[in-house]
């Protein structure tokens, strides 16, 4: 097998388990209220990054 393929295949099946870990693991995962804030601090953090790297990059990113 090419080891491309292989590459390839691995990624699906990695992505693919990510997005079914979500909806398994939703109501049995209870996350303490500073653990919450952090991840929405985080997102928050990771959008003005990207938007500032797009924005004072030449050639827009």
């Amino acid at each position: 097998m090419n080891a491309t393929v292989a590459m390839i295949l691995a990624l699906a099946v990695g992505t693919y388990a990510f997005r079914l870990v979500g909806p398994a693991l939703h109501g049995r995962v209870a996350l303490a209220p500073r653990v919450r804030e952090l991840l929405s601090a985080g997102a928050i953090v990771l959008l003005v990054a990207l938007l500032a790297t797009g924005a004072l990059t030449e050639g827009g990113g």
